[in-house]
């Protein structure tokens, strides 16, 4: 139901829906049309409180899916930038730098021995 209402928004305002990585920092009055895969609050040093968010849009999620699914044999996915932790005792890969980018199936040199093993 709600996805409807955002459609129906998106569609009376004449507003076009904006993927998340077309995104860029000058970018103030985009909309886009995104799924919370998790969210969080974050204490930072000043005295206030951040809501920090991990968030999948059509594109990416459409991509990812359809490799795993319609890819013969081993789905080979690099993960750049990104940093492992643990919260609450499981071991989570987050972003890192705000720059982390994932590659499916990456056709470099480096990735061919782990696609052999």
């Amino acid at each position: 139901m709600a996805s409807k209402a955002l459609n129906n928004t998106a569609n009376d305002s004449k507003q076009q829906i904006t993927g998340i990585s077309d995104l860029k920092p000058k970018h103030t009055t985009k909309m886009v049309h995104v799924k919370v895969l998790h969210s969080w609050s974050q204490n930072i040093n000043h005295g206030g409180e951040t809501m920090e968010f991990v968030l999948a849009d059509e594109n990416l999620t459409d991509i990812l899916h359809s490799a795993c699914k319609y890819h013969d044999g081993l789905v080979t996915l690099l993960l750049r930038f990104a940093k492992i932790g643990k919260f609450r005792g499981e071991v989570q890969i987050s972003n890192s730098f705000d720059a982390s980018q994932m590659i499916i199936n990456p056709t470099i040199p480096e990735a061919e021995p782990f696609k052999d093993m």
